[in-house]
C-alpha cells in the first residue's frame, strides 16, 4: 500500500478550512455575532505580533470550547454544502490528487483543521483517510477547547503521518506528501516522494536547495 498525504488549505483548497467554518458557526448556526467580533480581535491582534502558528492553533479550538460534538458535525456538513464547488478547490492539486488514486496510490488528509470542517471535502474528492486535529472531551460530553497529540501541524504532521504508517506496519519510503508552507517542510521531509506547492518563497528555497520536484497552482 503507498499513500500520498496532502495538507488541505491552500494546498487543494482556496480558503482557511477553519476560519471559513467558524465563521459561518457564529453567523448562521449560533447566531452569534459577538463571538465572532471576539474571534476576529483576537487573532488579528495575535497575527499583528507574531504569534506562533502552534499557538495560533491551540488559540482556535479554545474559541470551541462548549460546543456540542454531534451540532458540530453538523454545522460541518452544512457549511460543506454551501461552499464546495469548483472554484474552492485548487484544480491542479486536485488533479494531482485524482491521478495517484487512479494508479492505486491512497490519498490521505494531514491538516491543523479538524474532521468536522474536513470531511465534507474529504468526502467530496473520495480522500477515506484523514489526519486531523483531535479536540479532546469534557464535562457532559461537549469539547473542552483543548487538542489532543499530536498537534498536526508543523513538525506534528511528521509524527501522525509516521504514527499511520506504523499502525499498518509501512514504511515512509513509498510514499508522497504535498505541501504549500515552510511549516509543512517536516511533513514533507518524512516521505520519500515530497512535493512543494504553490509559490511560497520559503517552501520554494527549500524545495530548490533538496531537489524536490514542485506543483504548480497556476498552471
Amino acid at each position: 500500500m503507498r499513500y500520498a498525504f496532502f495538507d488541505v488549505d491552500d494546498t487543494l483548497v482556496r480558503t482557511k478550512s477553519m476560519f471559513s467554518f467558524f465563521r459561518y458557526w457564529c453567523e448562521d448556526w449560533l447566531r452569534d455575532p459577538a463571538l465572532l467580533s471576539q474571534f476576529e480581535a483576537h487573532f488579528a491582534a495575535a497575527h499583528a505580533v507574531g504569534t506562533p502558528r502552534e499557538e495560533l492553533n491551540r488559540d482556535y479550538y479554545r474559541f470551541l470550547a462548549g460546543a456540542d460534538p454531534l451540532k458540530l458535525a453538523d454545522a460541518g456538513e452544512s457549511w460543506g454544502r454551501g461552499v464546495i464547488e469548483d472554484e474552492l478547490f485548487h484544480a491542479p492539486a486536485v488533479a494531482q490528487l485524482r491521478d495517484m488514486a487512479r494508479q492505486g496510490i491512497t490519498p490521505v488528509f494531514v491538516s491543523g483543521s479538524f474532521e468536522e470542517a474536513l470531511e465534507p471535502l474529504a468526502r467530496h474528492l473520495g480522500v477515506r483517510h484523514i489526519l486531523a486535529t483531535k479536540m479532546l472531551i469534557g464535562p457532559g460530553g461537549f469539547y473542552s477547547g483543548e487538542i489532543d497529540a499530536p498537534q498536526t501541524i508543523g513538525a506534528g504532521k511528521a509524527v501522525a503521518i509516521a504514527t499511520f504508517l506504523s499502525e499498518q506496519d509501512l514504511t515512509a519510503a513509498e510514499c508522497w506528501a504535498f505541501g504549500d508552507d515552510v511549516s509543512d517542510i517536516p511533513m514533507l521531509e518524512c516521505v520519500g516522494h515530497p512535493v512543494a506547492v504553490g509559490s511560497n518563497v520559503g517552501l520554494a528555497e527549500a524545495a530548490k536547495s533538496r531537489g524536490w520536484p514542485t506543483l504548480d497552482l497556476a498552471a
